[in-house]
């Protein structure tokens, strides 16, 4: 039995190769740059990125794709929001190389000082939550950088900051030191971090209590900086929400507008599963509590008076883990 199943990975194995080389083979390698400085107003694609081929008209076009840029700010784009770029042009199969490209403006650089940006954008990268959206960096106030030399152990950290949706926006101070040696005041670097994320706007009016489903959504990109409440954004599980009150068309949606859409309500009947290690008990019983995929809820078997807590895995389906 175990020869024929491992003859019969080998077998799979060969098969999936099979077609999973020529995908490599025909696919466009698109390939990130690390860092780039840049003098004009004017950001393409073919600044950030290079291609493993890229001789046709298609790629051209490709490359020739304006990139939203500012010359006066410092720009963080990941390797998220290059996929959707070319996604929206492109129908071929592509693979994208490298997490994210740094865009340093020579007029933000006095000479040889852009071991300074590179650091403090890889330190804002470092320290964010996984994002898709891209970063504008508005420096507004700097060390003279004009006399520091390179600091190959040059630390930030957070004096203060601000959240939106979770990440890292607007108004910002970071506070530099050298972590080895002496003789370096503390850096201080005042920014406004200006952060594009992906956010749902109804493409029609919704009424109190309907569902939110993709097909009723639009995604547009915000700066969420220049918001104060937080808003539905494309990563989250938007199918889950209702409308609490009357959303207009086009207008981003703040989730103190939004409800929780439960998928097992009090008093249901559901299927309780019991897992103890490796063994698993599937039975019936009647929810005593109501929630979404992940709430905790009291459930009650029909064979016995006891209720046990369990948590809420799937569309009418409750796990509860015996110790």
């Amino acid at each position: 039995m175990q020869l024929m199943g491992t003859r019969k990975i080998e077998r799979l194995c060969i098969v999936s190769l099979f077609f999973f080389v020529p995908y490599l083979a025909f696919s466009l390698n698109i390939y990130l740059k690390d860092y780039i400085q840049y003098s004009t107003d004017t950001l393409y694609l073919r600044d950030v990125v290079y291609l493993n081929n890229s001789g046709g008209d298609t790629e051209a076009a490709l490359l020739s794709l304006p990139l939203p840029f500012s010359s006066d700010r410092l720009h963080i784009i990941p390797a998220a929001a290059i996929k959707k770029t070319i996604q929206s042009h492109y129908d071929g199969p592509f693979i994208i190389i490298g997490k994210k490209t740094v865009c340093i403006p020579t007029a933000l650089v006095p000479q040889g000082a852009d071991w300074f940006f590179k650091t403090l954008a890889d330190f804002l990268v470092g320290n964010e939550n996984h994002s898709e959206g891209r970063m504008e960096i508005e420096l507004l106030s700097l060390p003279n950088i004009d006399y520091l030399t390179p600091l190959p152990h040059l630390r930030f950290r957070f004096q203060n900051k601000n959240m939106s949706n979770g990440y890292i926006a607007g108004e910002t101070v970071l506070i530099g030191t050298k972590t080895l040696g002496t003789g370096v005041s503390p850096i201080v670097v005042r920014l406004r971090i200006h952060r594009f994320l992906w956010a749902a706007v109804p493409q029609r009016s919704l009424n109190k209590n309907e569902r939110l489903l993709q097909p009723r959504l639009s995604f547009v990109q915000k700066d969420i900086s220049e918001i104060h409440d937080d808003i539905l954004l494309e990563n989250m599980p938007y199918d889950h929400y209702i409308a609490r009150e009357y959303l207009p068309a086009g207008v981003f949606i703040t989730m103190d507008k939004l409800k929780t859409k439960h998928i097992i309500n009090s008093g249901e009947m559901v299927n309780i599963i019991f897992t103890n290690r490796n063994v698993r008990i599937a039975t019936r019983g009647q929810a005593r509590g109501g929630g979404f995929i992940g709430s905790r809820i009291p459930v009650k078997p029909l064979d016995t008076q006891k209720i046990f807590s369990g948590t809420i895995s799937a569309d009418k389906e409750v796990m509860v883990e015996l110790e």
